[in-house]
């Protein structure tokens, strides 16, 4: 495992709405994306310093898509491809894109887990007013989930 890790769309939308997108380099420096991966998110807005747009090779999203069972045109196919291809970690949300994402073994991690890391290494002080934002913009955590996530943090 190697480099930076590429991100899905589902992470990077979680992180805008809650206003902490910049958690991302200070936890890994920069994030790759595929081109897909920056339309959906920053359409023609200017992108950050921190974040690379990278090009996969579209021999390997269809394998990928092949293997997974995934559409080959999504975006989320192609950010599995390109952290495939690297041999790098995946920044994922969605349940079905992180199970395929492993069925070829690259590690992923999610919103939560990377919130958790971010308190860890002291870059955040507090994980609950933060899950607090995520609900407040219509994301779902059951509670055993929160539960979870907040005994992690030391905040249960």
């Amino acid at each position: 495992m190697a480099g930076f890790p590429v991100s899905d769309a589902s992470v990077l939308i979680a992180l805008e709405r809650i206003r902490r997108q910049r958690l991302l380099p200070k936890l890994f420096g920069k994030v790759l994306i595929t081109p897909k991966v920056r339309e959906e998110v920053f359409g023609k807005r200017r992108l950050p310093r921190w974040v690379i747009v990278k090009q996969v090779c579209q021999d390997i999203v269809k394998e990928v898509a092949r293997q997974t069972g995934l559409k080959p045109e999504k975006g989320e196919t192609e950010a599995i491809a390109l952290a495939y291809r690297l041999q790098t970690i995946l920044l994922i949300d969605d349940r079905k894109g992180r199970k395929a994402a492993q069925k070829l073994g690259v590690p992923v991690m999610g919103t939560l887990k990377l919130l958790l890391e971010a308190k860890r290494k002291g870059i955040l002080r507090q994980v609950k007013p933060l899950l607090v934002a995520l609900e407040q913009t219509g994301r779902y955590l059951d509670e055993q989930l929160r539960r979870w996530v907040l005994e992690e943090a030391g905040e249960a």
